[in-house]
């Protein structure tokens, strides 16, 4: 089993003032993180800014890129974890009406 250390992003918080670009993908992800009922969002939010400044930084690509690239992520790994719920759902129709 390969240990992954602890990193920044368990106390990651969103910095003051968000560009036009990271407020966008923040509303963006609130949205994404409410059909999930996230516990944290701005934790996650925060943790994402960080990773797309990373990868920014390490790809030589644009932020608002990696901040586009980072949030497709996201989505897809919400729709994968809504598509177990659905399967798991005991009422699977309050989970669709919630996603209204």
């Amino acid at each position: 089993m390969i240990e992954c250390p602890m990193n920044d992003s368990e106390n990651a918080q969103i910095p003051e003032p968000l560009s036009p670009a990271e407020q966008a993908f923040r509303d963006r992800c609130l949205k994404l993180f409410s059909r999930v009922d996230a516990e944290n969002p701005d934790k996650g939010i925060a943790a994402l800014l960080e990773r797309a400044k990373s990868r920014a930084k390490e790809s030589s690509i644009p932020y608002e890129t990696a901040l586009d690239q980072i949030y497709q992520e996201a989505e897809e790994r919400t729709e994968r974890r809504i598509e177990l719920l659905m399967q798991c759902a005991i009422d699977p129709e309050k989970i669709d009406r919630d996603l209204d």
